[in-house]
């Protein structure tokens, strides 16, 4: 015997709407709006305003920061280094599995590109300040560095110099990788012979 509990239960099963899963190994499909998830609301409202008033009280935003000697430096110069092998293995793959016809896949390439240039240049930076004995680097304010170059080593001043640049890098990086998980959001299309 069958108690009310068990026949609501049953008919609420038995009353629902069957729906196939889609298969998603053959295509995705488009997306026909637009939700905002709910933590990038969450970030836009509340942590976005908090991030610009601590940002504008922050006393110095340095583009390539110092480490402790000598186990942070190791160990963030082999950061870099792997970083960079990541990201040309990852040009590797989208070549040699001819994604970069689409154009979201071949804006990603190009971001992966620039972060490899830009941990190479990092990389020089760290190198140059923490490593070698070669330029007095003295801070005399916040905008102002005081560059001094051992005896037969004036040229090194202009390579740290254009180094330090590294945003030149990173920002378009971080532009192309943004372009291109865009342009893959917009087409919703998956590899035909599946990675």
């Amino acid at each position: 015997m069958v108690t009310t509990r068990k026949k609501c239960l049953a008919s609420l099963i038995c009353t629902r709407k069957y729906r196939p899963t889609p298969d998603l190994s053959s295509h995705t499909p488009k997306l026909t709006h637009r939700p905002i998830p709910v933590l990038a609301s969450f970030l836009l409202r509340r942590l976005l305003p908090l991030l610009v008033i601590i940002s504008s009280t922050a006393e110095n935003a340095l583009a390539t920061q110092g480490h402790t000697q000598p186990e942070g430096l190791y160990a963030h110069q082999m950061a870099h280094v792997f970083f960079m092998f990541a990201m040309g293995l990852l040009m590797y793959w989208l070549r040699k599995r001819g994604l970069v016809k689409a154009t979201g896949w071949r804006y990603i390439q190009f971001a992966s590109l620039f972060f490899i240039l830009w941990n190479a240049d990092a990389f020089l930076v760290h190198f140059i300040e923490e490593q070698t004995k070669v330029l007095d680097i003295v801070r005399l304010n916040p905008w102002h560095l005081h560059i001094q170059a051992a005896e037969g080593f004036g040229w090194l001043i202009y390579v740290y110099y254009v180094a330090k640049l590294d945003h030149l890098l990173c920002v378009p990086a971080l532009f192309f990788l943004y372009i291109g998980l865009k342009r893959l959001l917009n087409t919703g299309s998956v590899p035909a012979e599946g990675g």
